[in-house]
């Protein structure tokens, strides 16, 4: 409860354009927007003003509305309006067979593959699995990271992992010990 109290949109009157913002962006019935089309949504109900664009958009992401990522690069063009869109894709990776059998390794070209053809009855467009990639990433939702060495852009996800660890010896005659 005192955190509640510590949050700054606590207590504060919602600025006037946050409201209209808020009715069109719910009346789309989209999954996501990208920044433009926002714009052009904000200049259509007659909030012109970049700053209150911009201020209305922090504020609904701020109480949960959207979410939008301001400060990511890759993420910056594209408010998500359905985080439902975004769990169903992500999930249908964490419950997929074929990556616990790989050990919780995957590939961009499968993945990608397998978001625009398998998940569901949606399927998800080259861009949609950009962005959707970019948000499991490290920095973002830490679902899986890069593996650094390797062409193919090939990911792990670690909570597909083994659970246990595969048996090793360590051979300690040439190694080095401290005294």
């Amino acid at each position: 409860q005192n955190t509640l109290r510590g949050l700054p949109q606590i207590g504060n009157v919602l600025p006037a354009y946050c409201i209209p913002v808020r009715n069109a962006l719910n009346a789309l019935k989209k999954d996501y927007l990208t920044y433009e089309d926002y714009e052009k949504l904000c200049n259509s109900i007659k909030i012109t003003a970049t700053e209150q664009q911009k201020n209305a958009l922090r504020y609904l992401c701020d109480v949960g509305a959207v979410v939008h990522y301001e400060n990511d690069t890759d993420l910056s063009t594209i408010i998500i309006l359905n985080p439902h869109w975004v769990i169903d894709a992500i999930y249908a990776v964490l419950i997929n067979k074929t990556i616990k059998d790989r050990n919780g390794r995957f590939d961009k070209t499968w993945l990608f593959e397998y978001w625009q053809n398998t998940v569901n009855t949606k399927t998800y467009r080259h861009g949609e699995c950009m962005h959707l990639l970019k948000l499991m990433l490290k920095n973002n939702f830490d679902i899986c990271y890069r593996l650094k060495n390797d062409e193919q852009e090939q990911y792990l996800v670690p909570l597909c992992m083994p659970e246990n660890l595969p048996e090793h010896t360590f051979d300690e005659t040439d190694s080095l010990q401290l005294l």
